[in-house]
């Protein structure tokens, strides 16, 4: 791949004015013909943590916030894990028989199977029994984007007031990995391991998916990381776009193919 290169400095507030860290980003504007192609606009961020080194198709949008939506959901598995909301991932929470828009969502399910399926009444119901003092207290000490979770308990991060930005996605994902979170051993695990999704010739990849849809800006994400050996790829993919429908399929495609470009390097 040929990159124009030229180094773009940039400040990052991560959660709070204390935190604050200068480094910079590599903008690689070839990716931005990806968008194009599939008629959408947006921002790539990546992390290559074995040059130490950043990368964007947009540099100057690493720090737009949005809402998370269902990435939101690997926090909240970590904050249900250390309330003890739930005791591990196997345990079963029982469905209320009310008839959801996904046929998958209709059925008991353990918190390995609801995060997979981005059972939204899952995490709707640990968020309950969260509650919003718990709730906030581990948001903001997890250093999650603005820290706001006003708005109601079982959909502020699908339509409230949390924000959190390209940039506050993967490192929260560089912390999730290293364990630079205030949670336990145990329950990083936990969570690290119910992300899985997939393993190929790449490596392993871990991340999770999340559509911002009841009303505009239209966005889907797509927050991870891939594993292989020494080196791992943190990345964070926001597609937007005015149809809900084109996000899911660009957001994914975009994200294969560079990891699969940058692994081949």
């Amino acid at each position: 791949m040929r990159h124009i290169r030229f180094v773009l400095s940039v400040i990052a507030v991560v959660a709070c004015a204390a935190t604050a860290f200068a480094f910079t980003v590599e903008p690689v504007p070839e990716w931005n013909e990806l968008f194009d192609a599939h008629r959408v606009t947006g921002v790539v961020l990546v992390y290559d943590d074995s040059a130490d080194r950043y990368y964007s198709s947009a540099p100057l949008r690493i720090n737009d916030r949005f809402l998370p939506a269902s990435t939101f959901k690997v926090l909240s598995s970590l904050i249900a894990l250390e309330t003890r909301v739930v005791s591990d991932e196997t345990q079963i929470i029982p469905w209320n028989r009310t008839e959801r828009e996904v046929a998958t969502w209709n059925r008991d399910m353990d918190m390995r199977e609801a995060i997979a399926c981005s059972a939204v009444w899952v995490y709707q119901e640990l968020a309950r029994k969260i509650g919003p003092e718990r709730m906030n207290f581990w948001v903001r000490r997890a250093n999650y984007g603005n820290g706001n979770t006003g708005g109601a308990i079982d959909s502020f991060w699908l339509d409230g007031n949390l924000r959190v930005s390209p940039l506050e996605q993967l490192e929260f994902m560089r912390r999730l990995k290293t364990g630079r979170l205030p949670f336990s051993k145990r329950n990083l695990d936990i969570v690290r391991n119910i992300i899985i999704r997939g393993k190929n010739e790449w490596g392993t990849i871990r991340g999770k998916t999340g559509s911002v849809t009841q009303r505009p800006p239209h966005v889907g994400w797509y927050a991870g990381y891939v594993e292989n050996g020494d080196r791992t790829l943190f990345f964070v993919t926001l597609v937007e776009h005015p149809d809900p429908a084109v996000i899911a399929p660009a957001r994914e495609a975009i994200t294969q193919k560079i990891l699969r470009d940058l692994n081949a390097r």
